[in-house]
């Protein structure tokens, strides 16, 4: 669905059927990003303007939960409570995502950029005593200006 102002909503057609979970905004590509937990190798999409969509295919088949965009970095981020060493999955574009190593195989719900601190930040709803994580020592991408 999209919405103007917040207040009324217009109900959009997605690629699939999916159970999307995640949605964010890149300015810098103009391009909405979007990802869920079902679906067979499509649980990504994006759209210029919210209201065509393009599947794509994701880096693995896991639930992906959040997603969130780096302007510094140029880069999309996105979490996972399932699958085995790979709940992370990096796009510099929205189309083509490779896996990443997250720090502990948590249910990693959600996922954010800070820019002050040069980091993106996820928290999870599993796990004992590591439920939070950061980017600190998974990317190494000079910033962009």
């Amino acid at each position: 669905m999209t919405s103007p102002d917040g207040i009324i909503w217009t109900a959009r057609t997605s690629v699939a059927d999916n159970n999307w979970h995640g949605v964010c905004w890149s300015p810098e590509l103009g391009l909405l990003c979007a990802v869920s937990v079902t679906g067979t190798g499509n649980r990504a999409m994006t759209s210029p303007d919210g209201v065509a969509w393009t599947g794509r295919t994701s880096a693995a088949d896991n639930t992906w939960q959040s997603v969130a965009w780096s302007s510094q970095l140029g880069l999309f981020c996105a979490v996972s409570d399932s699958g085995t060493g790979n709940r992370i999955m990096t796009s510099p574009d929205g189309i083509i995502w490779s896996a990443r190593s997250s720090a502990a195989d948590n249910g990693w719900y959600g996922v954010c950029w800070s820019p002050e601190l040069g980091l993106f930040a996820a928290a999870a709803n599993t796990g004992t005593g590591n439920r939070a994580m950061t980017s600190v020592s998974m990317f190494k991408f000079p910033y962009r200006s």
